[in-house]
């Protein structure tokens, strides 16, 4: 994906990591970022959390904002590489951030078998659409997943409202923090909208740092 919004992703999840298992259905967890790196076996993934629980857990995401025909087998190689390195169950979760990135064969199942024979492999997958999220379930939840509001499932005449509702959620919150927020909000409405858009729709939002 581009590497502006993979760093914004990356930089979400890090700053409020329990808001993603929540967004994925798994709420009210303890979770810690941990290391992604599988340079072992050369590469790392794009997020990796150890969720505490009797056993542990980890959860693994993907964010992807382009076509990738390759993207289930790559999930299932990284879904491996993690067991075989942490040595615990492995959930992946893939988040589509366009609908471009939304090909045929990301329907949450990877199977390989071959002809006239049963699958020998059927590794299962989440597929988290953005453009398909209730924008109320994003505002209602954690500030790390708030900037996703404005590219969820908005209405050309919501647009504004949920921008009014993003600073009420705000509210409160350090300086720094705000400021980055709205940063990434900006970054992440690139994926969806036209600048002039985004720019008239986030007219002032500089002022919105200290709300």
């Amino acid at each position: 994906m581009s590497k502006p919004f993979d760093a914004t992703l990356k930089t979400l999840l890090e700053e409020s990591p329990v808001d993603w298992p929540a967004l994925a259905g798994h709420p009210e967890q303890t979770v810690e970022v941990i290391d992604a790196d599988i340079s072992t076996f050369t590469g790392a993934t794009d997020k990796v959390l150890r969720v505490r629980g009797l056993p542990d857990w980890i959860m693994h995401f993907e964010f992807q904002s382009g076509p990738d025909a390759t993207l289930p087998r790559r999930l299932h190689g990284y879904n491996a590489l993690l067991e075989q390195r942490h040595d615990l169950l492995v959930r992946s979760v893939v988040v589509l951030l366009r609908r471009q990135a939304d090909l045929a064969n990301v329907t949450g199942v990877y199977e390989r078998q071959f002809a006239n024979e049963p699958a020998y492999l059927a590794f299962r997958y989440q597929v988290l659409r953005v453009w398909q999220l209730p924008v109320e379930r994003l505002l209602a939840g954690g500030l790390g997943t708030l900037a996703l509001a404005p590219i969820s499932a908005v209405a050309e005449a919501e647009r504004a409202g949920v921008i009014a509702q993003m600073r009420e959620r705000m509210r409160g919150q350090p300086r720094s923090k705000v400021s980055n927020l709205w940063g990434m909000t900006y970054i992440l409405m690139g994926l969806r909208y036209e600048q002039a858009l985004v720019s008239q729709l986030l007219e002032g939002w500089w002022q919105w740092k200290n709300p």
